[in-house]
């Protein structure tokens, strides 16, 4: 950090002359000279060499058998199948590689989608860019709630505080400030003039030059030795470790049967050749490129949805939710605040129109006012000053509630704002805002008791009086009770050109100013859904008890009764644990009550979503089981949260919730699929096995060959198993209770579908090898009836895997993709039975055209026994 010496030392007047700036930002051609010379404002971590990429494919238990039997294979002089199995791998490491970069380009791109946009002021005008476009010498005004995007020495600040723990580890935040350091300051490394990269601002604001970007910031150097982690889900940990219990006992059971045949005085290369091919059939080979697709399709799903996964884990944990904490207002609500009631001056007056246009009428007992009283002008000038949003058009700039004052305002005819000298910016934990204009004003805004406690006088008809805080309070909960959001007003004089919050005391109340925020349509279809999904919906909102009650009665809330803040803070966790059983809706609620909240429904047993946009919601979004932020909230929130909303709306969350049930349901699908297809084939040889010493047929040679078997297993994979992964999502998802993560993939239901089926398969494939032989056919010609027979079995049996429980007869067939892989997998097939080329890669041959009539009957084992199971089934939960 010695590096910043000089310019730590300068005036901050001085800096921008050392940056070749000025405070009115650089011109465009500046910028671009700029850009190319330091780049974007990126730190770009090192990616593994495509070929290190590549190889790594190979590190597979699977790989690793295959690699045996294809060593095997050529010691004993088959070149085909050694060529073809060797392709095999190269070609299941291929995909895998290919996979691995597209998912790489989409989570960039996901990256991007959500990425952080800064507050600069180029060639004089303030426009806001995203971050990776800052160059050094940029002009950037930024404030609490942001990550600093760059390294920046600061020009000008207010009560800014700064939490460096991302880049020093200290967890006590830090004050900076403009002022020039000294050399004792620099010796002790406080850099107090500077905002680091990555950052947090917790309050305060500042304006800054930006001193370096992307890799040359401190944090930047610090990340070039970081590389990242892959992180696997639970549920993928889950397959993986069922997958491994697979191959380990597939493995045991070749060698023992390795052992036994050779006991059995079997030669020693058929026993081989019989032990292998048992090893490859029992193997799901197309298993995980299959559910990397799954979940890559959900994730892009969900973005397309406008809700963008940050944590691969969240894609699963969000089936599993039972409870969504919601903020209301532009979660719940529109965000599109209007002005309905302004009370001053002992009138209640009423306001017309909605949004942001500025076509209405401010009028008292229904009649126009020709003129405003004093009062009224006060509070209005009061909103309009108070305020950082603009409305030009009808179409605003900055925060929804402060664009509402902006348009009363100009509804009242005020509507040029006076200068401003110095500013408190609202915080959570003051709850208030307040400025001082160059007239000598200070100007206030906020949280109605805040405000009242701030005041000595209140405005009178005529004149001030003395504040009667009672009766304040009284009008301040009717005018909740309408369902509105209220803002409380205040001013008083003041000499000098700097404020303080002390300075805050004996000042005038000027009134109240209630603001409607309709319930979006959306979220009270959501809220229902919710219900029948068996979630249970939590809101938790700043505004009063009045307003948050009448909202969640229009959103269908189950309401009971409304807790407040201060409450949950009297409370002991007993206390606020049996009080969560039945409340639903908590009003004045701060950040850490938040985070009480989710911790004790979280230890209840509860799996929670908690949704948040500012600083301090950082600590609950982390805790949550699922930590949801606003496409418009703070980048801490962002960063804490597992999804981002890109469109604020609860609707959002409901719709990843069901996608998050739909994406547990297909990789159940595709096991349900895959599993009995591997199942079938590895009984079939197991079972010519132990017919050997019974039937001649089975004692020389077997039903399938290792390739064949290969072939079977990689090709099902790609054209039979991932068209489920295009399948319909289940409207009934969400008439579902949540399930429970802790439940394994594999249940008694689910062991007795895939043993079914492959019972089904492998006596489909023995029968139809037995009964060729026996008939006169030769191996190759019974081998490929075989072959044809346990294919077909595969593709009848899509049909009804695809529903765990309805018949095929009620399977909506609306994925045509199944069709297609259906098509191909015949076609191919058939190319294999009849073309020579083909038949001498896979040691097939034609077998008598009359022999279909008996492999199609056979072919529909699979089928049949699950369509059966699935009716028993139906019947017993129906009686």
């Amino acid at each position: 950090m010695s590096r910043w010496k000089n310019i730590s030392e300068m005036r901050p007047e001085a800096v921008p002359d050392e940056l070749e700036t000025s405070v009115n930002g650089l011109k465009e051609a500046e910028i671009r000279k700029r850009l190319n010379i330091y780049g974007p404002n990126e730190i770009r971590f090192k990616k593994p060499m495509p070929l290190l990429r590549f190889l790594k494919q190979f590190q597979s238990l699977l790989v690793y058998v295959l690699l045996v039997v294809g060593i095997f294979t050529a010691f004993i002089g088959e070149w085909i199948d050694t060529l073809v199995i060797a392709g095999v791998v190269v070609l299941n490491s291929t995909v895998g590689f290919i996979q691995e970069g597209k998912a790489s380009e989409a989570i960039e791109a996901l990256q991007k989608f959500t990425e952080s946009k800064s507050t600069v002021i180029r060639d004089g005008e303030k426009v806001r860019i995203p971050s990776r476009f800052l160059v050094p010498g940029d002009i950037i005004i930024t404030g609490g709630g942001e990550i600093s995007p760059a390294d920046i020495r600061i020009l000008e600040s207010k009560n800014l505080l700064v939490d460096e723990s991302a880049l020093t580890g200290e967890s006590l935040p830090v004050e900076k400030d403009a002022d020039p350091l000294t050399d004792e300051d620099i010796e002790e490394g406080e850099f107090r003039n500077i905002l680091f990269s990555g950052t947090l601002i917790m309050k305060g604001r500042a304006m800054g030059a930006v001193i370096s970007t992307g890799s040359e910031t401190e944090l930047g150097r610090i990340a070039e030795t970081v590389q990242k982690v892959e992180v696997k889900t639970p549920l993928l940990k889950k397959i993986d470790e069922f997958s491994r219990t697979i191959a380990i006992t597939v493995i045991i059971l070749a060698t023992l049967n390795f052992t036994a045949a050779l006991t059995f005085g079997y030669d020693a290369v058929f026993s081989f050749l019989t032990s292998t091919s048992l090893a490859v059939a029992a193997i799901p080979e197309g298993l995980p490129a299959v559910l990397t697709v799954t979940l890559a399709l959900a994730v892009r799903a969900m973005a397309e949805r406008n809700a963008i996964v940050r944590n691969l884990p969240s894609v699963e944990t969000l089936g599993s939710v039972t409870v969504i904490c919601s903020d209301k207002t532009g979660t719940l609500t529109r965000n599109e605040m209007t002005v309905k009631c302004i009370y001053t001056g002992g009138i209640l007056y009423e306001v017309e129109g909605t949004g942001y246009d500025p076509e209405g009428k401010i009028k008292r007992e229904g009649a126009d006012i020709t003129e405003n009283p004093g009062p009224l002008n006060d509070i209005l000038t009061c909103a309009l000053n108070c305020n950082n949003a603009s409305v030009e058009d009808g179409v605003l700039h900055g925060d929804p509630t402060e664009g509402a004052l902006v348009v009363a305002a100009h509804k009242g005819g005020i509507r040029t704002p006076k200068g401003r000298l110095d500013e408190i910016p609202f915080d959570s934990s003051r709850k208030y805002m307040a400025v001082l204009t160059e007239d000598g004003t200070i100007y206030a805004k906020g949280a109605p008791e805040r405000i009242i406690e701030m005041c000595s006088q209140e405005a009178g008809e005529e004149k001030n009086v003395e504040i009667d805080r009672e009766s304040l309070m009284e009008i301040f909960h009717q005018i909740t009770a309408r369902g509105l959001r209220v803002l409380a007003f205040a001013e008083k004089p003041h000499d000098g050109d700097k404020i303080h919050d002390h300075d805050l005391q004996d000042m005038v109340f000027l009134g109240f100013q209630g603001m409607m925020d309709p319930p979006r349509p959306e979220a009270v279809d959501a809220v229902s859904r919710c219900k029948s999904a068996g979630i249970r919906i939590i809101m938790i909102t700043g505004d009063h008890a009045g307003t948050a009650q009448a909202v969640s009665q229009e959103l269908g809330i189950e309401t009971g009764r409304v807790m407040t803040g201060p409450e949950i803070s009297s409370m002991e966790d007993d206390e606020l644990r049996e009080s969560l059983e039945d409340c639903n809706v908590f009003a004045r609620a701060a950040p850490e009550h938040k985070y009480r909240i989710t911790e004790i429904l979280r230890e209840n047993g509860e799996i929670v979503a908690m949704t948040g946009d500012g600083v301090n919601d950082a600590p609950a979004l982390k805790i949550a089981d699922i930590g949801i932020s606003m496409g418009s909230g703070t980048e801490v929130a962002k960063e804490s949260s597992d999804m981002v909303l890109a469109d604020d709306n609860f609707a959002t969350i409901v719709a990843a919730v069901s996608e998050g049930r739909n994406v547990y349901e297909r990789i159940r699908r595709i096991i349900y699929y895959v599993l009995p297809t591997s199942g079938g084939q590895a009984l079939i040889i197991l079972l010519s096995f132990l017919l050997s010493p019974l039937i001649p047929t089975f004692s020389s040679s077997l039903p399938l060959l290792p390739l064949q078997i290969l072939w079977i297993n990689m090709f099902d994979g790609i054209f039979l198993a991932l068209p489920l992964v295009a399948e319909a999502s289940e409207e009934s998802v969400l008439e579902r209770p949540p399930r429970n993560p802790e439940a394994g993939i594999v249940d008694s239901a689910f062991i007795r579908k895939v043993g079914l089926v492959s019972a089904s398969m492998a006596l489909s494939g023995i029968s139809v090898f037995y009964m060729a032989i026996s008939a006169g056919l030769d191996v190759v010609g019974a081998r490929t009836a075989t072959f044809t027979t346990v294919i077909l079995v595969h593709v009848f049996y899509l049909l009804t895997a695809r529903s765990l429980d309805e018949s095929v007869l009620r399977i909506p067939q609306k994925n045509p993709w199944v069709l297609y892989g259906i098509f191909i997998t015949v076609a191919i097939t058939l190319l294999i039975v009849y073309l020579p080329d083909l038949e001498l890669i896979f040691r097939t041959g034609p077998f008598p055209a009359a022999w279909w009539a008996l492999i199609i009957p056979f072919s529909l084992t699979g089928l049949m026994a699950i369509e059966i199971e699935k009716y028993i089934m139906r019947r017993w939960k129906h009686e």
